[in-house]
């Protein structure tokens, strides 16, 4: 990874992609200034954001979280959890997603907000600040320019903060139409970001 290199930023909350130039790096973290400003105030520390930059001719993902933020630099500091080679991966596995999406057990009308970590065609991530047991069943909802739900079932679940738990699901198809949509949107992911 280059300094200077640009990269362009995923919030969780926003549908649009931001781009930004890498001010320093290190095995953990990446700092980029964003290009971008109008949106900056969207970010708050612990936000997961997905990260896309080309190293080596190869399209890199990383799923980061954000450390802290510079207002007047217009900086972001980036935790890293994990870089991707897009090439490398083969298509049904997980690719990391920074996308809200509501939580619902069974047929109650209580929604639950949370965040789509990462998803493959047999499972995905949330963070939510819900708690739900082992094996509970959930439908998760969200949008693919048209809203999908999702049934799964929590196989892993683990604290990361005092409010906030991550939960391993995986996805349990009940219908022939939603398992085409999900590997198109696979599809997608694995082309990477369409600017």
């Amino acid at each position: 990874m280059d300094i200077n290199n640009f990269v362009t930023l995923q919030h969780y909350d926003s549908k649009t992609a931001l781009k930004g130039n890498i001010s320093a790096f290190s095995n953990n973290s990446v700092s980029v200034k964003l290009l971008d400003f109008e949106t900056f105030s969207n970010f708050s520390k612990g936000d997961p954001v997905v990260l896309y930059f080309s190293d080596e001719g190869k399209v890199c993902v990383g799923t980061t979280v954000v450390s802290s933020f510079d207002s007047l630099k217009k900086e972001l500091v980036l935790s890293v959890e994990k870089f991707d080679y897009l090439e490398e991966k083969r298509l049904f596995e997980r690719f990391p997603l920074s996308k809200p999406c509501s939580i619902q057990i069974g047929q109650s009308l209580t929604r639950y907000s949370a965040i789509m970590k990462n998803i493959s065609f047999n499972g995905l991530m949330v963070i939510c600040e819900a708690d739900f047991p082992i094996y509970q069943k959930l439908k998760i909802t969200f949008d693919i320019k048209n809203p999908i739900e999702l049934h799964a079932i929590v196989i892993r679940k683990g604290k990361i903060s005092s409010t906030q738990t991550e939960y391993g699901l995986k996805i349990i198809y009940i219908d022939e139409k939603t398992p085409k949509i999900i590997k198109h949107y696979l599809l997608k992911l694995k082309k990477g970001p369409q600017f």
